[in-house]
């Protein structure tokens, strides 16, 4: 079985591809305009990669990012429809992950290849609804950080509709998205990127938040965490693009909190973090699954998440943490539920055992049996 995957470069879709190696022909059309030619290069001698070295970096220093970002989308829809076309005899189904090519898909249907949709996210247009709803309601979110969706969500939107089937991440993506795509979808859990501690669980370790997008992945939740707690009691760490929320966290800081902040932190500091934490709390808005809750379980650290967050699937199905119906729940009730000693060493050993379960092999396996199923072979 031969399979073109074709992707904008996300870290986890690398781990994806080279599992999927295991049991069929797979060749990658990635583009680097998502910036991940450093995680590439991790499998580049495995994968396929078509990308814009040289010339990315002096455009990237040079012009306009917008501009830049256009054409390197451009050259990478017009490369991926061509090999497409050319090579469509070669292949027995086309996996485009959502987001990288509208166009490719139209070309894909126009070939009369079976396409496949990997959407790692919930609607679009439900992920905009949320967003904005959380906006208007949530003071704690800078206005200077508050950003407008465009017409590509619409597109993205879309393009659900192209796929013989859809894959996602969880069931609460799933339940997202327009009825007639949902009767479309299976949904296949991710795996976890498995992270090693150089010691055991710390259950008076800190409480953790970490995510890329403070305003999407919650941190204005977790400062109210902090805010409702006793100045000094307890450990708080921060690592995330906090700069719309530098004022708030300096605020807590001069009350007496113990915050250790910072922007962003390596492999091995993300592990060192994590693994000194007695909690990592995921406070989501929206979440299709999340990858800091998987390698906070399979370091042993307990996750703390909501109903909108992918992984408090597993988590409810395998414990390993605490699961609250909203945001709001975890902030009332987070102090008298994520604080006591014997319960959070329960939930530690769960959350190993949660991260047992699920990997990529798993993952790639259950993908390749729906190709399999879908193509006839």
């Amino acid at each position: 079985m031969n399979i073109l995957i074709a992707s904008y470069g996300r870290y986890h879709s690398y781990r994806q591809i080279d599992s999927l190696r295991k049991f069929a022909k797979v060749s990658a059309f990635i583009t680097d305009h998502a910036g991940t030619l450093k995680s590439a290069k991790l499998y580049r001698s495995s994968i396929i990669l078509c990308f814009f070295h040289g010339v990315s970096i002096y455009l990237r220093r040079n012009f306009n990012i917008d501009w830049f970002e256009t054409l390197v989308k451009f050259s990478h829809d017009v490369s991926l429809s061509v090999k497409i076309i050319i090579f469509r005899k070669k292949y027995d189904v086309i996996v485009i992950y959502s987001g990288t090519s509208f166009y490719a898909s139209r070309i894909v249907k126009m070939v009369k290849l079976p396409l496949v949709i990997e959407r790692a996210g919930i609607s679009p247009l439900k992920q905009r609804q949320i967003y904005d709803e959380y906006c208007r309601v949530d003071s704690y979110t800078p206005e200077s950080s508050k950003r407008t969706f465009n017409d590509k969500l619409s597109k993205m939107e879309d393009e659900l509709y192209l796929a013989d089937l859809v894959l996602t991440t969880s069931v609460f993506s799933k339940q997202s998205f327009p009825e007639v795509v949902r009767k479309a979808t299976k949904v296949i859990y991710l795996g976890i990127n498995r992270l090693e501690a150089s010691q055991g669980y710390d259950v008076n370790g800190s409480i953790t938040f970490i995510g890329t997008d403070p305003v999407i992945k919650g941190l204005s939740v977790f400062l109210k965490i902090i805010s409702t707690s006793k100045p000094g009691e307890f450990n708080f760490t921060i690592v995330s693009d906090y700069k719309f929320f530098h004022e708030k966290i300096e605020d807590l800081c001069q009350k007496g909190y113990s915050i250790i902040y910072m922007k962003s932190a390596s492999k091995a500091a993300l592990e060192f973090h994590i693994s000194n934490s007695r909690c990592v709390v995921v406070p989501s808005r929206f979440d299709a699954f999340n990858m800091v809750a998987g390698e906070s379980t399979s370091l042993s650290v307990p996750v703390v998440t909501n109903s909108n967050v992918g992984f408090s699937e597993l988590v409810k199905k395998y414990g390993g943490g605490y699961v609250f119906s909203n945001n709001d729940a975890l902030v009332d009730e987070f102090w008298e539920k994520v604080v006591d000693k014997e319960e959070l060493l329960k939930r530690s050993n769960e959350a190993f055992l949660l991260s047992q379960t699920v990997s990529w092999d798993k993952y790639a396996r259950e993908l390749y049996i729906s190709l399999k199923g879908l193509c006839g072979v």
